[in-house]
């Protein structure tokens, strides 16, 4: 049932069906609502030409009714507008039911270094929709910024363990590793 007033007649008849020995007539209100939220969650903000550019889509129905023909269309444009992956599909989702949806479409390597916008529209009645803006570099740039970025955690690891031996803590197995 959707949300709504409703009326119910039953009439009592006949085997004939000519003669009605009684009419009765109920009306009742079904309540509650529509709510489907969603969430989109890339692993990162960066990626290069030739990889792919990871997401999650988050879909949750809080509602008090099964949403049977949820729409969920995502696509992804280059820096000049050209969209290169697109993806549409329906789902079901019962109330209180949660899904989770992983992607990882592929950036080309003819793409366009620069930003590029993924875009997620889920439609179940209304149209809900979310932008993310992602940076794609070129392979040796991505993997020059990956490895300062292991650089930078690694110093940040050793600093710890000498902080842990300056306090007392046996650190002699953390650094073998």
């Amino acid at each position: 049932l959707e949300l709504g007033e409703y009326t119910l007649k039953a009439q009592l008849r006949t085997p004939n069906k000519i003669g009605l020995y009684d009419t009765y007539i109920k009306k009742f209100t079904v309540e509650g609502e529509h709510l489907l939220t969603f969430d989109v969650q890339p692993v990162s903000l960066k990626t290069a030409l030739g990889l792919t550019f990871p997401f999650t889509i988050n879909l949750l129905n809080s509602g008090d009714f099964t949403e049977e023909n949820v729409q969920v269309t995502w696509f992804i444009k280059g820096p000049g507008g050209n969209e290169y992956v697109h993806s549409n599909f329906s789902t079901i989702l019962t109330a209180g039911e949660s899904k989770s949806l992983a992607y990882s479409p592929f950036i080309p390597l003819d793409s366009k270094i620069g930003l590029h916008e993924l875009t997620v529209q889920i439609i179940d009645g209304a149209t809900q929709e979310k932008k993310i803006v992602f940076q794609v570099s070129s392979p040796s740039d991505y993997y020059a910024q990956v490895i300062s970025d292991l650089e930078l955690r690694i110093d940040q690891i050793q600093e710890k363990i000498q902080s842990l031996q300056q306090r007392g803590f046996d650190v002699a197995e953390t650094k073998l590793m």
